[in-house]
């Protein structure tokens, strides 16, 4: 009886499969460390002095339309679907926050310049703050035009 060689079997991975699992697992480890210490993808910002402030509300940000009204209920600007994109993003994550809170939805949001001249968005009703430093100089500009006319504290 002749004897037939079986083939020896490789189970190595391929090179390109070690990385596709190699980074599954990167992402999964950084989904969980984020899921279970509660930190989102927008860090809380550092407090230092508030340089100018303007308490609003941002309405239509679900429509891609945006109305902006100060706390008098004054409009300061009005946006087409389209213009204000980063703005109503903004908007709709806070209220994506106040969700997640069991808070009511309603309420002003605050826009403040602190120092040293970094842009944030403070939530009173969930009391967290957005920094907006690393969403682009147009996306920042959008928000400062909001404080242009606002006095400095």
């Amino acid at each position: 009886m002749a004897q037939t060689e079986t083939p020896e079997r490789s189970w190595a991975l391929p090179l390109p499969g070690l990385l596709v699992a190699g980074l599954l697992v990167l992402v999964l480890g950084i989904v969980t460390v984020s899921t279970l210490t509660d930190d989102g993808a927008v860090r809380q910002v550092t407090q230092t002095e508030i340089l100018a402030e303007r308490i609003m509300r941002v309405d239509g940000a679900i429509t891609g339309e945006a109305t902006i009204t100060g706390a008098d209920g004054q409009p300061i600007a009005e946006f087409a679907k389209g213009e204000a994109v980063f703005i109503t993003t903004i908007a709709r994550v806070v209220e994506r926050q106040r969700i997640k809170s069991g808070v009511p939805l309603e309420g002003p949001i605050h826009l403040r310049r602190r120092a040293p001249n970094r842009l944030s968005v403070y939530d009173p009703v969930t009391r967290a703050e957005f920094g907006l430093s690393s969403f682009g100089k147009d996306n920042i500009a959008a928000f400062a035009a909001l404080l242009a006319d606002t006095p400095e504290l």
